[in-house]
This record gives C-alpha cells, sequence and structure tokens, in this order.
C-alpha cells in the first residue's frame, strides 16, 4: 500500500517516508527514557509489578537484560531484513515494543515484566540498523545527510518526551502512551513503500522501479540513473569476500571502532538516560530531580544541531578529542561533588548543589553534540562499503554487551563499592582513554580519498 501521491513533491514524499522511520528512533528513545522516570514508581511500596518495592539489583535486570537479546539478535535483524524485507523487518519491530508495553500494563510478577523489557530490546537492536538502511536506500544521496540527519533527533526527541510525561502522568498512563506511538509506528511503515533495494537484491526489478518512482522525480533519464546506481550498490555488496575482514587496513578499522564504541558506551550515556531521576535523587539538591531530568533531555535535543554544524567546519580527530575531553572534565568534576557530600554535609542553599545538574547537562551536550555521533561518521570513512556492512553487526553486538555489562554493573557492585564519586570518576577515566587513543591512534579522515585513509591505516597498524 503506497502513500497517495497527495504531494507532488518528491522531496516532500522521501521526508513523509523517513518520518514514518523516525517514529522507530523515538520509541527506541521512549524505551531508553522509561527506566529514568519509572525507577522511582518500581522501587516505591506500591510497586505496580510487584508485591513490594524492587531492589537495586531487581531494576538493574530490568535495564541490563535488554542489551542481552538486543546482543542476541544482532546477526538476526540483519537476515530478516534481507530476507523477508525493511518493512516486514519493521512490523516485527513494532510488534516486539507493543508486546514490551502491554506486558508493562499488564504483568504483576518481576519475572513475566523483565522478559517484556527484554522482548523490548530486540525492538531496540533492529531500529538501530532497519530504519537508517531504509533511509539510505530510498533517499536521493544530496539529500541522505539531511534525511538521515533526523533519525538522530528522533531518538533524542523521544527520551525527553518520556522525561516530560513520566515528570507528570501514571506509570499506567506512559506505558499506554509508548504502547499508542509503537502502534502508529506499525501504521505508518504499511503505508510507504519497500525498498527498492531490497527488490533489487531480490530480482524483482520491477517493483523496485515502482518502489523508486515514489521516491523521485517524474523524469525516465533521472529514474534510470537512480535505478543504476542503485543497482551498482548492490552488485558491489555481492563482491564482498570473507577473507577482506582480515586485511592490515580493515583489522585496524574494526580495533578503531571497537575502542569508539568503549567510550560511547563506558563513559555513561545509557547509564545517564536509565537512572536519571535516581541521580539526581542522591544529591543535596533543592531542585526537583526529575525538573533536572527534563533539563538535560533538552540538552540532548540541542547537541545533534551543533554537530551537524561543527562536523562541516572541524575534522573528526578534532570534534573526536575536545568532546571526550570535555566529557572527562565534566565527569571529574562530579566526581569530585559526589566524594564531597559522601563525607560532607552541604546546605540546601549552596550553590554547589547546582553542579550535578550542570555537570550532567554539559556531559548530554558533549556527548550528543560530538562523542556520541563523531564514531559513526569515521565508520563510514574507514571501513569500504561492502565491508561495512559486514563488521557492523559484530560492532552492535560489542555496543550491547558494553551497555549490558554498565547497566548491571553500576547500580549494583559498583555503587556499593567504589560509590557515586567513583563511578563519576571511571567514566572519566574512560573518556580520557578515549581523548589519548584518538592522539595516537586514529587518522584524520574527514576530506581524505578512501585510499589515502586505507594507507593510514595500515601504517597505524602494529601487526603485520
Amino acid at each position: 500500500m503506497f502513500f497517495p501521491k497527495m504531494f507532488s513533491n518528491h522531496e516532500v514524499r522521501q521526508y513523509l517516508a523517513a518520518w514514518s522511520w523516525n517514529l522507530g528512533a523515538m520509541n527506541m528513545g521512549f524505551f531508553l527514557g522509561w527506566s529514568g522516570v519509572t525507577t522511582p514508581d518500581l522501587q516505591s511500596a506500591t510497586s505496580p509489578i510487584y508485591e513490594s518495592a524492587l531492589t537495586d539489583e531487581e531494576v538493574s535486570y530490568t535495564t541490563s537484560f535488554p542489551f542481552i537479546t538486543a546482543l542476541i539478535s544482532s546477526m538476526v535483524w540483519g537476515y530478516i531484513a534481507n530476507s523477508l524485507g525493511r518493512k516486514i523487518t519493521g512490523y516485527l519491530t513494532a510488534l516486539c515494543f507493543t508486546t514490551c508495553y502491554i506486558i508493562a500494563l499488564t504483568s504483576d510478577t518481576f519475572s513475566v515484566f523483565v522478559i517484556g523489557r527484554m522482548i523490548g530490546g530486540l525492538a531496540y537492536c533492529a531500529v538501530l540498523f532497519n530504519g537508517p538502511m531504509y533511509i539510505a536506500e530510498m533517499a536521493e544521496v544530496q539529500k541522505l545527510g539531511r534525511i538521515s540527519a533526523t533519525y538522530l533527533i528522533s531518538e533524542n526527541f523521544g527520551i525527553l518526551t518520556i522525561y516530560i510525561l513520566g515528570s507528570y502522568v501514571s506509570y499506567d498512563v506512559l506505558n499506554v502512551f509508548c504502547l499508542a506511538f509503537s502502534v502508529l509506528f506499525l501504521v505508518l511503515i504499511m503505508i510507504f513503500p519497500e525498498s527498492p533495494v531490497y527488490y533489487l537484491k531480490t530480482d524483482r526489478p520491477i517493483e523496485a522501479r515502482v518502489a523508486l518512482q515514489w521516491f523521485r522525480p517524474e523524469n525516465e533519464q533521472y529514474l534510470e540513473s537512480e535505478l543504476k546506481r542503485l543497482n551498482d550498490t548492490f552488485i558491489l555488496s555481492k563482491k564482498f569476500k570473507f577473507k577482506y575482514l582480515f586485511t592490515k587496513h580493515t583489522l585496524m578499522a574494526l580495533f578503531i571502532a571497537l575502542n569508539l564504541q568503549v567510550g560511547i558506551q563506558l563513559t555513561g550515556i545509557h547509564y545517564v538516560t536509565c537512572y536519571t531521576v535516581d541521580i539526581f535523587q542522591r544529591t543535596a539538591s533543592v531542585i526537583d530531580p526529575y525538573t533536572s531530568t527534563i533539563i538535560t533531555g533538552i540538552f540532548l535535543i540541542i547537541a545533534p544541531c551543533c554537530y551537524f554544524v561543527i562536523t562541516n567546519h572541524f575534522g573528526r580527530k578534532t570534534i573526536t578529542i575536545v568532546s571526550f575531553f570535555l566529557q572527562s572534565l565534566t565527569w571529574a568534576i562530579l566526581g569530585g561533588y559526589y566524594f564531597y557530600i559522601e563525607h560532607n554535609t552541604i546546605e540546601d542553599s549552596s550553590p554547589l548543589n547546582y553542579l550535578p545538574l550542570v555537570c550532567i547537562s554539559l556531559y548530554c551536550l558533549f556527548f550528543a553534540g560530538g562523542g556520541g555521533c563523531i564514531p559513526f561518521t569515521i565508520y563510514g570513512e574507514i571501513f569500504s562499503a561492502e565491508v561495512r556492512n559486514a563488521v557492523m553487526p559484530f560492532i552492535y553486538i560489542w555496543n550491547a554487551l558494553n551497555s549490558f555489562a554498565v547497566l548491571k554493573l553500576v547500580p549494583t557492585i559498583m555503587l556499593q563499592t567504589i560509590h557515586m564519586s567513583g563511578v563519576f570518576w571511571f567514566f572519566s577515566i574512560i573518556s580520557f582513554y578515549i581523548v589519548l587513543f584518538t592522539i595516537f591512534v586514529i587518522p584524520e579522515t574527514k576530506g581524505k580519498p578512501f585510499l589515502t585513509v586505507i594507507d593510514d591505516l595500515t601504517k597505524k597498524a602494529c601487526w603485520k
């Protein structure tokens, strides 16, 4: 079923299709931010899913176990997308989100609730690559950057939306809202055409042409050139050979990618988004924790806009170094604040009590405005097209493993042993490690031909 061509402008149709898939990213934001505002409810005496309040250990299961299913499904979703299509994959994604929130609304046992969250983890992994894949395959090259940019903003907008709603509505209303948007996502992706690249990959050129016509102006010559471009991309992907993974520059690129994923996950982004209210409740601030949470969510929206500006003016290496250095500095200061209040009493009116809000907001700005975005730009410049599709599942697996480790260990073992101050100092150390790693290992890639990048990576490799 195709959306009627009531919009004669093909660009508008591309943006509408992208917006429908952006709802998947928004749902991912809902899923991540959900824990940040519901944890106080789950740990209250009137917990909606249990006979008594959840312990810190139990809450850590609800936040970390979704990344186990994300890890396991990383290799599966790509196969489903290539075998059944991007739209079928989208339907399954929406179904996973829907099931997650239905279970959250109806479950009265902890084990069933955790299973529901794990089903949501399946959808989280699918959204990571299926939406960007569809957008990249239907959008015109000259518009791809602008259209793709809305995807990241949609995820952060989803987090902010949940932060705001979760501060004012009940647990059940919040879940109904998330459920409604999961269904809306399902309905909208039914309307738009399947990816033309999927049709090309399954030897259906007529269907590919019909789908592409919907996204392009009524110009036969231009349509033919676009079909050729997509077909060339498809043919190129068929030339991939397993041995390509073991070339010196590819191994070096993978080494860089895995370290950058450490920088993304082990510097605390998921701990911040999933435990935001709890973090602010542990301060001596008189500012309402929910209000502070909303403010940090606003910075998550502002930051990507800054990234789109600076990425055109500064090198990848410069942005990475500066953003992770500022993250390291921010966490070091916040760790010092928590260390002080762990050993001293601060008056409610003390200006020091604004430090947690300032530091976490700045961290969100530095992360979403650089450190969280720039690695994916670098991946597109250090991997060839045919290799990138093969290595990204491994990167997503490593990403999920690091997320699980942070969300399982930080709220339990690390808080009990090194306390909140030690947790933020740990994040600071990891951030500074990425600064040093970038200085000494990662080559500058902006504006360089791919062959030059390959040569730089080969020179950086310490193995033969």
